[in-house]
């Protein structure tokens, strides 16, 4: 019965389903929720800590608040991108052999956004395709609780 009321549940339209942990998967042995939704029309994972919190409410108001947050502020979180890491995708460690160095709209127009973790602490990391600009590399941002940028990197 209970799965029966799930796939009810989950046929009812709601405003924005990335907000409720009913479109969610619990991946118990790593204690955080899963899924995959469209943002802009890329296909992103979202991942989300549950540990130690018992309140579904209060992580949807998490999701909530770190979503908008990311949507509102594309264009900073690839300004920043940019600002940290232009310099290394210039240099002649990461450029190909014949390539010309990127200008700057070049190398975030090159970022995909591919997935977003939301932390236990409220922290944010982010994670972008950097489209082989970086040999294949996630291209890694860290935001504070309090939604201030903290580092961009290259991982993977």
């Amino acid at each position: 019965m209970k799965t029966a009321l799930g796939t009810i549940l989950k046929q009812i339209p709601r405003e924005n389903t990335m907000f409720d942990l009913n479109d969610y998967t619990f991946n118990k042995g790593l204690q955080w929720y899963e899924a995959s939704f469209t943002i802009d029309g890329v296909q992103v994972n979202v991942t989300v800590s549950a540990e130690d919190e018992k309140d579904p409410s209060q992580l949807e108001a998490r999701i909530k608040k770190s979503i908008d947050w990311i949507t509102n502020n594309k264009n900073e979180l690839l300004d920043f991108c940019a600002e940290e890491l232009l310099e290394d995708k210039n240099s002649e460690e990461w450029l190909k052999k014949g390539e010309k160095q990127l200008s700057r709209s070049e190398f975030k127009a090159k970022l995909t956004l591919e997935a977003i973790h939301i932390n236990a602490d409220g922290s944010i990391t982010i994670d972008y395709k950097d489209n082989k600009m970086f040999w294949g590399h996630t291209v890694v941002v860290a935001v504070t609780d309090d939604f201030a940028l903290d580092y961009a990197t290259i991982e993977g």
